[in-house]
């Protein structure tokens, strides 16, 4: 239910969470695997320090790998930007499958967070602790996921110590990926 990469710079950590989460709003079979439910999960929420990084990231990272062309009608890979309103950032994807992915920043108020029941959680970039608990909380009723990828530059003694001592997050998955295991 939890997974985490911590990894170097400009190795796919961030192309390979984008294509997880877009297989998960897509795929029934994943569905009925990961959440034992027939139907799309209807929210999922997927982090970024800030509006510019979110907005750069999606106009190059999340086009590759969404459907385009005549696949972006498709009924079940299809889907686009969520309708804005005048003067507002892009909310999220709106998937033709019925799931919906809500693009969230490190910079919104925890209070901001709350009432809301989430499948699938995934921070890019360092999460700050602060805002942990409260996603992590989001996730109860759904038995959904959380995913982190990112390279520490926070030094966070939470992080480094999921990583180093085993002593937090002992039951998740965790991945430590260097340059050098890239070659």
């Amino acid at each position: 239910k939890i997974n985490v990469v911590c990894a170097a710079n400009q190795i796919g950590k961030s192309s390979v969470a984008i294509r997880r989460v877009i297989a998960n709003a897509t795929e029934p079979k994943r569905w009925k695997r990961l959440w034992k439910m027939d139907k799309a999960p209807s929210m999922s929420w997927y982090f970024y320090p800030d509006q510019e990084t979110k907005g750069r990231e999606f106009e190059t990272k999340w086009r590759e790998g969404l459907p385009s062309g005549t696949m972006e009608n498709d009924p079940q890979y299809g889907g686009g930007g969520m309708p804005r309103t005048a003067g507002t950032k892009l909310p999220g994807i709106k998937f033709n499958s019925g799931a919906n992915l809500f693009f969230m920043t490190y910079s919104q108020d925890a209070k901001a967070m709350q009432a809301s029941t989430v499948y699938e959680i995934t921070a890019d970039e360092e999460l700050p602790l602060h805002l942990y608990d409260e996603l992590i909380m989001r996730l109860t009723r759904t038995r959904g996921f959380f995913n982190a990828v990112f390279t520490p530059t926070l030094n966070q003694a939470f992080w480094r110590e999921v990583f180093e001592t085993n002593r937090r997050l002992p039951l998740a998955f965790k991945r430590q990926v260097s340059m050098y295991d890239c070659l």
